[in-house]
């Protein structure tokens, strides 16, 4: 979100310059900002603080509206400290002052990766959460299954209630007949 030509173009110069490769969708006003937060989604979003028609905080709270993990940077040439402290404490990820854009690429690597931890790390939350509903799933179906003292139709039901729980063609249970030797009763299957 920029609304000087010649900025946003040393902007790609310096991410170019350390081989930070980029693909850059310029916009400058609410409304081309707004319209490019519902074509994305985008890996970075590098905005500056004060424009004619606009602001960066406004553009950083429908960022986060629209997309809450895509990192928010600005880049801008009038953000003092109080400012700058604002932005980060609403959900900035980072700011580089215009005069400095030599810190812009360790920033971007740094806030990209951030985001790709992140990403990581709920994918890891969202699978263990879902191994311990399996979990809690299986022992719920053992500790009935001992209660039950014909299991026809109520074992089918179970059978292909776990099916449905773990994703599966087909569940079985056996009962040891003798060592070594498994039945599966009638209608124990689904």
């Amino acid at each position: 979100l920029e609304d000087s030509v010649l900025d946003a173009e040393l902007v790609r110069e310096f991410l170019g310059g350390v081989g930070v490769e980029c693909d850059i969708k310029r916009v400058w006003g609410r409304e081309t900002f707004m319209q490019a937060l519902g074509e994305g989604p985008y890996d970075l979003i590098l905005a500056d603080y004060q424009l004619p028609m606009f602001d960066g905080l406004s553009a950083l709270d429908a960022a986060h509206e629209a997309t809450p993990d895509t990192p928010f940077i600005f880049v801008s040439g009038a953000l003092g400290e109080e400012m700058a402290v604002d932005a980060l404490k609403r959900g900035a990820t980072d700011y580089v002052v215009k005069q400095w854009l030599d810190r812009l690429p360790g920033v971007v690597t740094r806030a990209l990766a951030e985001a790709a931890e992140r990403a990581d790390r709920r994918r890891a939350e969202a699978e263990l959460r879902a191994v311990k509903e399996r979990q809690e799933f299986i022992f719920f179906l053992a500790q009935r299954q001992r209660t039950i003292e014909q299991p026809g139709e109520i074992m089918r039901m179970t059978a292909q209630t776990l099916g449905q729980r773990l994703n599966a063609d087909r569940v079985g249970f056996y009962r040891v007949v003798e060592p070594g030797v498994f039945n599966c009763g009638p209608g124990w299957t689904a």
